[in-house]
């Protein structure tokens, strides 16, 4: 029991230490990334604003404000959420790995006979998924547009009593996205 309760201890140990440094290593990682991505917020708006007038009407400005917002937000979360749990998801595998070469080296293949099957489902994902997420995109860009119009000429809509067309297509355009 003494040896049990050890081993239990060192464990839990382990456990504490490995959070412990998780914790402290994606916060860094956040903190070093923040940066570059409040960088990239102002080179993306100085970048809309240089645009001329011409692009941003052909565009339409439901397009400009979802990417300016939504294309920054979705690296904002890759960089702070997504990266940090890649990271670990890998350095997991290669420590499961060495693990396994430890035990018996044919663990180690029996584990790897996964991987293309792994790699295939993936691919397939992506392929699949890359058209639904431009759908998205156009979609938002779509509703942003609507609640722009709205909101830009409230005065107009109000005075022709037009809000309650206004509010039917933005609730379309939301729920269409």
């Amino acid at each position: 029991t003494t040896e049990l309760a050890v081993l239990g201890g060192a464990v839990a140990a382990a456990g504490g230490v490995a959070a412990a440094v998780g914790l402290a290593g994606g916060r860094l990682l956040v903190v070093c990334l923040q940066e570059v991505v409040a960088e990239l917020r102002e080179e993306v708006v100085a970048t809309a604003i240089a645009l001329d007038a011409g692009t941003i009407e052909s565009a339409g400005s439901g397009d400009v404000v979802s990417r300016v917002t939504r294309d920054v937000e979705a690296v904002t979360e890759a960089a702070s959420d997504v990266l940090p749990q890649f990271v670990r998801a890998g350095f997991t595998i290669a420590l499961t790995l060495v693990g396994l070469a430890v035990l018996d080296p044919w663990l180690v293949l029996a584990a790897l006979t996964a991987a293309p099957l792994q790699a295939g489902t993936t691919r397939w994902f992506v392929r699949r998924s890359r058209p639904l997420y431009e759908r998205l995109r156009r979609e938002e860009s779509s509703r942003g547009q609507a609640i722009i119009e709205a909101v830009d000429g409230a005065a107009t809509v109000q005075a022709h009593g037009r809000q309650q067309q206004h509010l039917e297509v933005i609730a379309e355009r939301s729920l269409r996205a």
